[in-house]
């Protein structure tokens, strides 16, 4: 099982983050396509109504395809457990979410049960990795344009902010 994450937006003072968790959120090589698929594929590139839907609930994964195909279906997708409701357009959601998201700082020590943290901001998106439980390092940052097609993350147009 992928490691559990953080997903939202960064704030404008480039510090502040409001998100949620994702229990099965993945490396980036499988979140940021999905994140893309969902932006693009169902929100029309508009990044504050993904946001928006992303901070309503805690997710046990996202994947919106799967999700969309569940509700149109009605079938549950194998190995969804029973505790997570299907969310058009976005993925899979716990039944019982936290009342309010989680709001941090990028300064702050991270939770260690969280690897990654997806954070849109200024049309891009940013992948901070959990450096050795003491601080979050960016990893990544991708332009939300690019977002509706495959992106490569070891491409061009793909920043790479990790400094090991």
């Amino acid at each position: 099982m992928s490691p559990p994450s953080l997903i939202g937006a960064l704030d404008a003072d480039g510090e502040t983050y409001t998100a949620r968790p994702c229990n099965r959120a993945g490396d980036p090589v499988v979140q940021v396509p999905e994140l893309g698929k969902a932006l693009h594929g169902y929100h029309h590139g508009d990044v504050e109504l993904l946001v928006a839907a992303i901070l309503r609930h805690d997710w046990e994964s996202i994947n919106p395809w799967s999700a969309g195909h569940c509700l149109d279906t009605g079938l549950r997708t194998l190995g969804t457990a029973e505790d997570v409701e299907p969310h058009r357009g976005v993925g899979y959601h716990l039944a019982e979410s936290a009342l309010h998201p989680v709001t941090g700082r990028l300064s702050d020590r991270p939770d260690p049960r969280h690897r990654w943290l997806y954070l849109f901001n200024a049309g891009m998106l940013r992948v901070y990795r959990n450096q050795d439980d003491h601080r979050w390092a960016p990893t990544y940052a991708v332009a939300t344009a690019d977002l509706d097609r495959p992106v490569d993350l070891a491409g061009p147009g793909v920043v790479d902010t990790d400094t090991g």
